[in-house]
């Protein structure tokens, strides 16, 4: 239940790398919010699994402009370009933050 330790292992995983880990975060994403979903979608990018890119997708369109710009960031990591990103924000800004490093 500790934040921090979640947090903790949602570290070691991105830098583990290990894809086994995909369906566990996939079980994780659904029930994370604030910080932890974000992390765990970015982790989620890192791997570079095609197959997270419906999940990833249903959080570009989330409350939480954070978590938005992470799904966007994950996505980006897999591989879509500036325009597919383009097609699937709901605001500009976003895209202008993952594509220009003084704004990142």
């Amino acid at each position: 239940p500790d934040e921090r330790v979640q947090l903790a292992v949602l570290d070691a995983f991105a830098y583990l790398g290990a894809p086994e880990i995909v369906s566990l975060l996939r079980q994780y994403v659904r029930q994370a919010t604030g910080e932890r979903l974000t992390v765990a979608l970015s982790v989620l990018g890192g791997l570079g699994d095609p197959d997270v890119v419906k999940l990833l997708t249903v959080y570009t369109i989330h409350a939480d402009d954070a978590v938005r710009l992470g799904a966007l960031r994950a996505l980006k990591e897999i591989g879509f370009s500036r325009q597919e990103l383009t097609a699937l924000a709901t605001d500009a800004r976003y895209i202008d933050h993952l594509f220009d490093p003084k704004l990142a």
